[in-house]
């Protein structure tokens, strides 16, 4: 059964180029903001407000964020001071703030501005991206740790230097074409090896689904999760003796096995 996106006869879907060119100046195109736990790479377990931004251009088919890339009601908009107002309201104790999305430097110009006024505010910004745009080195002055996942057919561009790179692992994964694909980096690298889970599912109804639908959506993934069920343990796997080879991070996605967002 395929789902299609509903809309109602007043709503039309956004593209990508439609939404970037209706963001207000100085503002940034926020899908959501939630206070949870990292549940993935160094910072794994760590408390962190995460502030998910709209618009990617990449479209990885594994991605677990697809609401990100078309939006209808899932869409607002925040300057500097309206943003630090809002992280400061999910959460007056943490200091850790991590913007993800989506990728977040589609908006790179203002996203600057905000993480520099964040990072003036006394919060350690953590900044997720694919690499896909370019990371300006600007960015190594606002940000506390800036995680690259580079996808496939997006070679990293970047200036600014990395701190960490997340490691999508297949069951085919070639160990020495990982080896020459990290050395890549200026400066040394925390490296987190994260096994590809088949079609994860999605929180919430960003499709605006009916309960049937959505009951049926379910049904689906619970279908689709048991058929692919080998490939999930063989990636597995092979993250795992990936690791043991290495001495790099085994980083599972941590806040699925607690079904936290």
């Amino acid at each position: 059964m395929k789902l299609k996106l509903k809309t109602s006869p007043s709503e039309t879907v956004e593209t990508q180029d439609e939404l970037v060119k209706r963001i207000p100046q100085d503002s940034i195109a926020v899908n959501e903001i939630f206070y949870s736990i990292q549940g993935e790479g160094r910072h794994a377990g760590v408390p962190m407000v995460f502030v998910r931004l709209n618009v990617c251009h990449v479209g990885c088919k594994f991605c677990d964020t697809k609401y990100t890339w078309q939006t209808i009601s899932h869409n607002k908009f925040y300057d500097s001071n309206s943003l630090l107002e809002a992280i400061k309201k999910l959460s007056l104790r943490c200091p850790h703030v991590c913007i993800t999305g989506g990728e977040p430097l589609e908006q790179a110009e203002v996203l600057y501005k905000i993480c520099k006024h964040l990072s003036a505010n006394r919060l350690k910004v953590h900044l997720e991206t694919s690499g896909s745009m370019l990371i300006p080195k600007e960015f190594d002055e606002v940000c506390h740790w800036i995680v690259c996942s580079p996808k496939k057919f997006f070679p990293p561009n970047f200036e600014a230097p990395i701190d960490e790179v997340k490691v999508l692992v297949t069951a085919n994964q070639d160990l020495s074409k990982v080896r020459n694909f990290i050395s890549k980096f200026r400066n040394k690298v925390w490296v987190s090896i994260q096994p590809i889970e088949p079609d994860p599912p999605v929180f919430g109804n960003p499709d605006g689904l009916t309960e049937p639908e959505l009951i049926a959506y379910w049904d689906d993934v619970k279908e689709i999760r048991v058929r692919e069920e080998t490939i999930w343990l063989a990636n597995r796997q092979k993250a795992l003796d990936i690791c043991k080879s290495t001495g790099w991070m085994l980083s599972p996605q941590m806040h699925k096995y607690f079904n936290i967002r």
